[in-house]
Formats: structure tokens, C-alpha cells, sequence
């Protein structure tokens, strides 16, 4: 995997973070875990009982928005600091900030429609924990709005040479060639990310199309055919052997009608992915 100069990446890319905080409607119950614990003669450090505030199905819908956020943070950026930040490609950031526009509006107006109904949530749950029940668990409906966020934050991608503070300039090279090393390390791990989800999404087909009579989903292709799209973004280094790969697995898509009816054609798909996965020594 070659790299190219350091600062290439800084003109195609910036760092995005996504912040989703959400109430879970959880608490541990101490008087329920010292008579359970006692109930079958345990250690007090046995477990826990932590019981929930309110139906599970009150918090599905923004449950449901939070996990397509993060799914669809997670595919179209990649790994780069240990906080959390993560490398959007510059070509894909209208597309991004389109989608996560939505799905934030999306999260907003299901966390207000939970708040509208929480006192009625709140009431419900008297009778359903029965002496379980403990006011002081549930948030004042004044606040409880406080207890969900949506953040998308975006910064630009300092080059490793871009280094200001007063020190020797022996300490300011020692820290630039730091910064610089681990700068790269990075870039490559950006590229072994790309590489990874190129296996799993080949070793799926090799497997489901190689064996005898599997049942072939449409994800199997949808998966492949989504990654397709994303890898030649994706691959922000410009990577000759992603490049490769990328139009290899390109070169496997086929419709996944044909593929639940052919078996003929089934095996040929197999064949093409085994033939990736040896070459790649996957």
C-alpha cells in the first residue's frame, strides 16, 4: 500500500464527529439486588438488578433513528484518532450532511413526541413496577427533553507540518516527525479499514454462494453493491490495490434473482470471490 504526500489527504477530506446522547430509561434498583442476592444466598457483588423505567416500545422510534445515524456515520467515514473523530471524505460530505439533516429533524421529532406523551409513560409505570416504582428515578418533564442531543461537528484535517508553540526548534522537529509518523500510521489504518470491510463483504458471498443450496438474501448483493459506491470515496489515498479490489467486487454484482434462481451462476459468483479471497491470501 503506497502513501502519498501528507498533505493530500488534508484537501480531500475533514474530520467528522457525531454526539448522540438519549435517555435510557434504566436504573438499578438497590433494594431489588439486596433481595434477590439474599433470595439465593449471594454475595452482594453476585450481580445487579436493574430494572426498566418504562415500556421498551416507548423508545423504539428514536432507537431506531439513533441506530441509522450511527450506521450511516460509521459507512461513510473512517477510523482516525482514539476520540472518536472520524475522516469524511470530502466527496461525500453533501451527501452526508443531507442525510444526517434528516435524520436528525427525524430524531428531534421523536424525542418531542416522547416528551408530549412522558408524564402519561411516567403514570403507566406506577402500576406496571408496582413497588418498584420510585419517583425519584424519572426525570422532572421540564428537564427530561435536556436528556437527548444530536451533534454532527466538522473540522478540517491539520497537516502533520503545521505545528505552532514555543519550544526549541529541536523539540518542535522531534514533535513534528511524531506527529508526522503518526499521521501516516493512520492514513494506513484508513486503508486497512477500507480493506476489511472489502473481506467481509466478499467472504459473505463466497460463502453463501459457494455453498449447496444456501439461501441468498438481498443484502447479499445490496451490501456489496453499497460498498462499491462508497469504496472509490472511501479510498482518500488514492490506494492502486483498493482500486483494484474495488472493481473486482464490482465485476461479481449481479442481480439477486438470477443469483436464488442459477445455480450455475451462483457457483460462477463463488468462484470469482474464492479467487479474490486467494489472492488477497483473506
Amino acid at each position: 500500500m503506497t502513501m502519498p504526500q501528507a498533505s493530500a489527504i488534508e484537501q480531500r477530506a475533514l474530520l467528522v464527529s457525531l454526539n448522540i446522547s438519549q435517555w435510557q430509561a434504566r436504573k438499578r434498583d438497590k433494594k431489588v439486588t439486596r433481595e434477590v442476592t439474599k433470595s439465593h444466598d449471594a454475595d452482594s457483588a453476585a450481580g445487579n438488578f436493574n430494572k426498566s423505567l418504562l415500556r421498551r416500545d416507548t423508545l423504539a422510534d428514536i432507537v431506531k433513528v439513533v441506530s441509522e445515524a450511527r450506521d450511516l456515520h460509521a459507512s461513510m467515514s473512517l477510523t482516525w484518532g482514539d476520540n472518536g473523530d472520524r475522516v469524511l471524505p470530502a466527496t461525500l460530505f453533501e451527501d452526508y450532511a443531507e442525510k444526517m439533516h434528516v435524520l436528525r429533524r427525524k430524531f428531534d421529532d421523536r424525542v418531542d413526541s416522547f416528551v408530549s406523551s412522558y408524564p402519561s409513560y411516567v403514570q403507566a409505570a406506577r402500576k406496571e413496577l408496582g413497588t418498584m416504582y420510585d419517583p425519584l428515578d424519572y426525570p422532572a418533564a421540564t428537564t427530561i427533553r435536556d436528556k437527548f442531543g444530536f451533534k454532527v461537528s466538522m473540522l478540517p484535517l491539520a497537516a502533520p507540518n503545521d505545528f505552532r508553540v514555543s519550544l526549541s526548534q529541536t523539540h518542535v522537529d522531534q514533535i513534528k516527525q511524531q506527529v508526522a509518523t503518526e499521521y501516516e500510521e493512520r492514513q494506513q489504518r484508513m486503508v486497512r479499514e477500507c480493506f476489511e470491510r472489502a473481506k467481509d463483504v466478499v467472504k459473505r458471498i463466497s460463502e453463501r454462494c459457494g455453498a449447496e443450496d444456501s439461501k441468498i438474501y438481498d443484502s447479499l448483493m445490496g451490501n456489496a453493491r453499497d460498498l462499491v459506491m462508497l469504496l472509490p470515496a472511501l479510498n482518500i489515498n488514492n490506494d492502486p490495490a483498493l482500486a483494484r479490489l474495488t472493481d473486482e467486487i464490482d465485476a461479481m454484482l449481479v442481480p439477486t434473482s438470477r443469483l436464488k434462481n442459477d445455480k450455475g451462476l451462483r457457483k460462477h459468483v463463488a468462484d470469482k470471490a474464492d479467487a479474490i479471497i486467494a489472492r488477497m491470501g483473506w
